[in-house]
């Protein structure tokens, strides 16, 4: 009988655009880094604000954490191992 694996995987990265974000971080004494994927916002388009550039330093200040944006790719790979145990098919939906 064949059997299959499921694997959910992501991988996510500062972009370069927020790599200062994660500098300020390091030397802004009392806060700490907060990454945070916004993938729930991918099929929005992106504005800038000032007051979400005050929100995001306000919170920094309040909770001590600068929150520092990541890139993110989710994925699903599929294993489909034969009657042997060996792969016969991968198929992959990113």
């Amino acid at each position: 009988s064949s059997s299959s694996l499921r694997v959910d995987w992501n991988v996510t990265w500062v972009p370069p655009s927020a790599a200062w974000l994660e500098a300020l971080a390091t030397v802004w004494p009392g806060v700490e880094s907060n990454f945070c994927t916004y993938n729930h916002l991918s099929g929005q388009p992106t504005t800038f604000s000032w007051a979400a550039v005050g929100r995001l330093f306000g919170d920094a200040i309040t909770n001590g954490k600068l929150r520092i944006p990541l890139a993110c790719i989710e994925g699903i790979t599929m294993l489909d191992f034969n009657e042997e145990g060996l792969i016969h098919k991968i198929s992959e939906d990113l």
